[in-house]
């Protein structure tokens, strides 16, 4: 059996830029993510509204781009690769944390712990439709799925450690500048 490619993975969610840091939302579909980044869009540089890739750079730190890009047959992991060596050479935004995105009558941020963060993540890998095509490439290939999951599973982890998380609740009608000020604010105590 082949050996599992050195890449990165997609995750379903939407980043926008803050302060030169890439500030991830993430949820199930119909969660608000699309909806997050064209309302802080206003304010701050959107990055990806669906999809980003996500990478380790040379110094260790991880990188996103956007992901919502499409394959040809068998270019998932050329295309994949070309990313993360552009992600070492210092491409793409630094991860800076990441949100989970609730739907609420009211806006309110609480911190989530790195296992609630990871469980997170890798609903955001697993559910990613362009994964699928990873898959069939991979089985296509000869590598071993499990190798490739369980490496999936131990960067989630990775970042859940690394990156502080938390949980965002919100409405479409709070003031979208209001909203920015409170990421920001969540952001600088931690960085």
């Amino acid at each position: 059996m082949a050996d599992v490619p050195t890449v990165g993975l997609f995750l379903h969610a939407s980043a926008v830029v803050v302060e030169g840091g890439a500030v991830l939302f993430l949820g199930h579909s119909t969660a608000g993510k699309s909806t997050i980044a064209r309302l802080l869009g206003a304010s701050l540089p959107v990055l990806a509204d669906d999809a980003v890739f996500a990478a380790r750079d040379a110094d260790g730190g991880w990188r996103v781009v956007e992901g919502g890009f499409r394959f040809e047959d068998g270019d998932v992991f050329r295309r994949m690769d070309e990313i993360q060596r552009q992600v070492r050479q210092g491409a793409g935004i630094p991860l800076r944390g990441c949100f989970r995105l609730r739907k609420a009558d009211d806006v309110k941020i609480e911190p989530l712990i790195p296992s609630d963060l990871a469980r997170v993540l890798i609903d955001a890998v697993i559910e990613i439709d362009v994964q699928r095509k990873v898959d069939k490439y991979v089985k296509d290939q000869g590598i071993d799925l499990i190798s490739v999951r369980k490496k999936w599973f131990r960067w989630v982890a990775e970042i859940a450690r690394k990156y502080p998380g938390w949980m965002l609740y919100f409405t479409v009608t709070y003031d979208p500048c209001r909203l920015c000020e409170l990421i920001k604010s969540e952001l600088n105590k931690i960085f």
